[in-house]
């Protein structure tokens, strides 16, 4: 499916819904993991290719943050949207608070 016909059907917006109510991942949910993971690619990718919506995703990163220490792919979704967004980089307190969550997540 082209990107374009993605954006315009707001597909991320369903695809964030289902990564916001993954709150909690079962010890043996290899295929919730995966799903999420998928979930995390998509999101990258689309952002990747659609600056324009990073604005639109700002509100949701204070949730996705849980996901740090799931290795499930939200990392590189927190750097995409953090990569040329001076918004983001400007606001101190955050940047602090996430350096700490990835600084927690990788010593866990």
């Amino acid at each position: 499916m082209k990107q374009s016909v993605l954006d315009a059907e707001n597909i991320h917006l369903k695809v964030l819904e289902f990564v916001l109510n993954c709150k909690e991942i079962p010890p043996d949910g290899s295929f919730s993991k995966k799903l999420l993971h998928l979930s995390y690619k998509f999101l990258v990718s689309l952002i990747w290719n659609n600056q324009h919506l990073k604005p639109t995703l700002i509100g949701y990163l204070p949730y996705i943050q849980h996901h740090l220490k799931k290795n499930v792919g939200s990392i590189d979704f927190l750097k995409e949207m953090y990569d040329n967004n001076k918004t983001l980089l400007f606001n101190q307190v955050n940047v602090r608070k996430l350096i700490k969550e990835i600084c927690n997540a990788i010593d866990s």
